[in-house]
């Protein structure tokens, strides 16, 4: 009995020692609930699991030069959550800035990105904050804006313009695709691992930057190819550092393969069996039919 005691007060004292030591680390048991254990039943300890959310962050604006007056830009955002982005209105502030048109940010996947067209008009020029508010979320970005310049210009020739340097602007993105395309395919056939790169992102923001051109939206296509160049710069930061497949993955791939055609192999003897067993039931009712009549 006095063994017991013994035993079970160094247990409390060793228990008091370690609960000290504990408490000098960073815990957050904000989302962590405990039930009383008993010493004759299992422990009930339940965890809130972190709920999904999208989580959205503004990673560029187009053009990024301001000037006083008429002026169109857009603002890019990703959505580097784990939960879809819904169509939400944007709302966007900056002292004497009035906005004539704000186009809606269309739904973001996990991982998307997408951007908003504004229409709108700088009184002055000078330094302030650009503030953007998307549902509950406030991004507040430092913007100059420049004196505009002198002279009138027909729209027209302004349209004509910018819809003439997104042109080459695009043709330039698309060749840096194309190579950054032929890049991916040598590295597929020198046994890198490469499946998990992908360049269809890249490739649908050029067509929407090219369907936009051909709209003449010069706006739309400079954030497509925005969009489209940070996809591909990321693409191609990803493939310098990729390595070959190790004898592993080769391995594994054969074995997959070989598994396939083994597969396909058994499935064609096994119904080109049934098949002649059929045949050959099919004869012998056909004789048995013969001497019946005979």
């Amino acid at each position: 009995m006095l063994v017991f005691i013994y035993f079970f007060v160094a247990c409390a004292l060793g228990g008091a020692s370690e609960e000290e030591n504990v408490s000098f680390l960073s815990t957050n048991t904000s989302n962590v609930t405990f039930e009383p254990i008993s010493f004759f039943a299992s422990s009930n300890t339940t965890m809130n699991a972190t709920p999904l959310a999208p989580q959205l962050e503004v990673f560029k604006l187009v053009p990024d030069m301001f000037h006083a007056g008429d002026m169109q830009f857009s603002i890019l955002f990703v959505n580097n959550g784990t939960a879809p982005l819904y169509t939400s209105s944007v709302g966007v502030y900056y002292p004497g800035f009035a906005s004539y048109s704000v186009s809606v940010l269309e739904e973001l996947a996990p991982g998307a990105k997408g951007f908003v067209l504004l229409s709108g008009r700088f009184e002055k020029a000078g330094e302030g904050n650009l503030t953007i508010n998307v549902n509950s979320d406030t991004f507040i970005l430092p913007i100059t804006v420049v004196a505009a310049t002198g002279g009138i210009v027909k729209s027209e020739e302004v349209l004509e313009a910018q819809l003439g340097n997104v042109s080459v602007h695009l043709r330039e993105v698309k060749q840096r695709y194309i190579l950054l395309e032929r890049d991916l395919a040598m590295k597929g056939k020198e046994r890198y691992a490469i499946d998990s790169l992908s360049l269809d992102d890249a490739k649908a923001y050029l067509r929407d930057a090219e369907a936009a051109l051909i709209r003449r939206e010069p706006l739309e296509a400079q954030a497509g190819l925005a969009l489209a160049e940070d996809e591909l710069a990321l693409r191609a930061l990803q493939l310098s550092v990729v390595e070959k497949k190790s004898l592993l993955d080769s391995l594994k791939e054969n074995a997959v393969l070989f598994s396939t055609l083994g597969g396909a192999l058994v499935m064609f003897f096994t119904l080109y069996e049934l098949l002649k067993k059929k045949s050959a039931g099919a004869v012998e009712t056909v004789k048995q039919k013969l001497v019946k009549k005979e």
